[in-house]
């Protein structure tokens, strides 16, 4: 499908992408490969049309992505969750609430079941303490850290 994508093939980068696993992580790499190719068209003196193509299928992707995400999240909350935060060995390890970030898809990321993971992740990452009330460690290995200082 990636080659679809850098040889501009819609047609046929559609049809790989419906084939196969990993549907969301396919279409948001196709959209963040398309917005980056619309920006280098942009940036030479290429031809209007092709940008615009460009963009046209990058935000097709996007909204593919999209509804991916929004039919799971309508289909089971917890299931979706864990799509957005399994990592993909196809690539790199990345997932997908990773790559929509990568692509600065502000639709994806805005989408309810990101920012119920987003939020359960930051919240996961507040500690409450015994003796001095509330702490707000970085990373869950910080909080640890100083609470066995206190212990100790």
């Amino acid at each position: 499908m990636v080659w679809a994508v850098l040889m501009k093939r819609q047609k046929m980068a559609l049809f790989l992408w419906k084939r196969g696993e990993e549907a969301m992580a396919k279409a948001l790499v196709a959209c963040k490969l398309y917005k980056a190719m619309a920006h280098e068209s942009s940036q030479s003196e290429l031809v209007d049309d092709i940008f615009q193509d460009l963009e046209n299928n990058s935000k097709e992707f996007g909204q593919l992505a999209y509804e991916l995400l929004d039919q799971s999240y309508k289909h089971d909350e917890q299931v979706a969750m864990k799509l957005l935060t399994y990592q993909l060995k196809n690539w790199s390890n990345s997932t997908c609430l990773k790559l929509a970030v990568a692509a600065k898809h502000r639709d994806f990321i805005a989408h309810t079941c990101s920012q119920m993971l987003l939020t359960e992740m930051w919240m996961g990452c507040l500690r409450m303490g015994k003796r001095n009330g509330f702490k707000v460690g970085l990373c869950p290995e910080h909080g640890q850290a100083i609470a066995e200082r206190q212990s100790t």
